[in-house]
C-alpha cells in the first residue's frame, strides 16, 4: 500500500473552536498551537462538504499528523486550501511535510508582493518560486518530496506544475506526514481552509506513487442493516442509526453505539452512493470510531463486504477504554483485487469485525 492519508474532514461534524479536538482524538492530528485564540472550525468545504479552517488572532500554530513515525523517503501531499486576505501577507509556511522529530524537510509560503507560492527548504530558506500567480479562493497544491541533502522537491497548482524538480536540502529524516500552518498578525482574523487531502509514498505501483492531480474526497455513511447483524445496538430497531454519526456533532461516544463481546462477530451496513457519476477512484478509506468496555485486550477489524463474500481489513485496531478513531485504507477492491468501480463503492457493504 502506498496511499496512506485521506481525509476530508466532513465526518467530523461542523462547529467552532472547542471541536477541534475531534481532529485529535478520532483523526490522530497533532496540535501544534502556540497561541491564545482556539484553533480551528469545521465548516462546508470546497464542494459543500466538510472541511477545517485554521483561525489565529495572533501568534502561530497549526495541526501535524503523523502518519508512521518510522517514515518514507520519497512522499507526495496533495491539498485544497483557500486563505483569508491577512494570510497571504504574511510570508510564513502554510503548509510542511515533517519528519518524526518535528523538524521540516520541506514548505510553502506565499510571496507577499508577487503573491506566488514559494518553496522552502529544510532550513526555511526560499529554493523556489511559482511561475503562476496565487489565484483567489480555491487553490490545490501538490508537493513530490525526496529527503536528503541533495534531495528534490516538485511543486502543482490546481495541477499545473508551477516549480519544476528543485534539488536542494531538504533534510535526511525521514518524511512522517504534512502540517498544516498559519501565522495571525494581531490585527485581523486569520484563516485557512484546509480540503479534500491525500499523503502517499512512491513505492508502490502506479496509480498511487505519484502526482494524483486535483481529487476530491467524499464520505458516505451507513444507510442500512447489512448481511452481517452479530451486534447489539443501544437502543432502537436498527443498527446502522447508532452509528451514523453524521450530524453536526461528528461521532456522538456512548450516545449511540453498538456493541460485541465475542471474537468473530461482525456487522456490516448498507451505504449511501458517493455523488460522482464518473472519475477514477484512487482509495477507500473505512473510518471507526470504538473503545473496549472490558479489561484485557481488545482489536477491531473493517470488513468489507462485496458479492456476498466478507474480506477482512489487513489493519488490526487496538482498543483503549477511549473513544479513539481508526482507519482502514484500501487502494483495490479487496475482494477483486482490482480498481475500485463506482458500483462497487455504492454497492458494497462495510463494517467491522472483534478480532480479540
Amino acid at each position: 500500500m502506498t496511499l496512506r492519508l485521506i481525509e476530508g474532514f466532513d465526518t467530523l461534524g461542523t462547529g467552532n473552536y472547542t471541536v477541534c479536538g475531534r481532529l485529535a482524538t478520532y483523526r490522530n492530528w497533532v496540535n501544534t498551537t502556540s497561541f491564545e485564540t482556539p484553533s480551528g472550525i469545521f465548516a462546508p468545504g470546497r464542494y459543500g462538504t466538510g472541511r477545517f479552517y485554521l483561525v489565529v488572532w495572533r501568534g502561530q500554530g497549526g495541526w501535524w499528523r503523523v502518519i508512521d513515525p518510522t517514515g518514507w523517503s520519497s512522499v507526495v501531499c496533495g491539498f485544497a486550501t483557500a486563505p483569508s486576505h491577512a494570510f497571504a501577507g504574511l510570508g510564513a509556511q502554510f503548509f510542511n511535510i515533517r519528519n518524526a522529530s518535528g523538524t521540516v524537510n520541506c514548505g510553502l509560503s506565499v510571496d507577499t508582493g508577487a503573491q506566488k507560492v514559494r518553496l522552502h527548504n529544510a532550513a526555511g530558506t526560499v529554493v523556489g518560486t511559482s511561475t503562476t500567480a496565487w489565484v483567489t479562493g480555491w487553490n490545490y497544491y501538490e508537493v513530490k518530496l525526496t529527503v536528503g541533502v541533495s534531495g528534490s522537491a516538485t511543486v502543482r497548482q490546481n495541477g499545473v506544475e508551477v516549480i519544476a524538480a528543485t534539488t536542494a536540502n531538504y533534510g535526511t529524516a525521514l518524511a512522517v506526514g504534512p502540517q498544516f500552518w498559519i501565522q495571525g498578525d494581531g490585527y485581523n482574523w486569520t484563516y485557512m481552509g484546509c480540503d479534500d487531502v491525500y499523503f502517499l509514498d512512491t513505492s508502490g505501483p502506479a496509480p498511487c506513487n505519484d502526482f494524483l492531480g486535483d481529487v476530491r474526497v467524499e464520505a458516505i455513511w451507513p444507510t442500512s442493516d447489512g448481511a452481517n447483524t452479530d451486534w447489539t445496538q443501544d437502543s432502537g430497531g436498527n443498527q446502522f442509526s447508532r452509528v451514523a454519526d453524521s450530524g453536526a456533532g461528528g461521532p456522538d461516544d456512548d450516545t449511540s453505539y453498538v456493541v460485541a463481546d465475542t471474537v468473530g462477530m461482525k456487522d456490516t451496513y448498507g451505504h449511501g452512493d458517493i455523488s460522482a457519476t464518473n472519475g477514477v477512484i484512487y482509495g477507500l478509506q473505512h473510518n471507526l470510531v470504538a473503545k473496549k468496555t472490558d479489561a484485557g485486550p481488545r482489536t477491531l477489524k473493517s470488513v468489507l463486504r462485496h458479492g456476498g463474500a466478507d474480506t477482512d481489513g489487513s489493519v488490526s485496531h487496538v482498543l483503549t477504554a477511549n473513544y479513539t478513531g481508526f482507519q482502514q485504507i484500501w487502494e483495490l477492491n479487496p475482494a477483486t483485487a482490482t480498481n475500485w468501480l463506482l458500483a462497487d463503492i455504492n454497492s458494497d457493504e462495510y463494517g467491522m469485525k472483534v478480532v480479540t
